[in-house]
């Protein structure tokens, strides 16, 4: 009987330590992501990133802009983000974690074209080339 309320013991404070962990990973997780689209937010937006795309790797994506400030859907992703100069600053996040970084800028024809990275901040040395045609 002793083991088993033990073993019980056990699970409960595994899971409670693993919500405290996960608690403060999103935590920490949120402040670098706005960290990081606060130091983009220097110009005014030069270029209108609004619309549907289509990637193959990514999907559909439907954004919309107002000002400076992009919003939208790609593929199973919320994205939020800025408009700084010519370049779009993304943060693809689900579940309130970002789990992708994206600067995008207009490409020729109706296109857009950048990298995603999987860190926050962005990190160049492991981003991969992003595209996207106009829907």
């Amino acid at each position: 009987m002793k083991t088993l309320r033990f073993a019980a013991l056990a699970v409960v404070s595994l899971f409670a330590f693993s919500a405290c962990t996960t608690t403060k990973d999103l935590e920490a997780n949120s402040a670098a992501s706005q960290q990081w689209i606060a130091a983009q937010s220097r110009t005014k937006p030069a270029a209108v990133f609004a619309g549907n795309w289509v990637s193959t790797d990514w999907g559909g994506a439907a954004l919309s802009q107002r000002g400076r400030k992009i919003e939208g859907v790609m593929g199973g992703y919320n994205v939020s983000g800025v408009v700084s100069g010519s370049r779009a600053y993304l943060l693809i996040q689900h579940d309130a974690k970002t789990h992708y970084t994206m600067i995008l800028r207009r490409g020729e024809g109706n296109t857009l074209v950048g990298a995603y990275s999987d860190r926050v901040p962005f990190d160049v040395n492991v981003a991969q080339l992003a595209e996207f045609s106009a829907f």
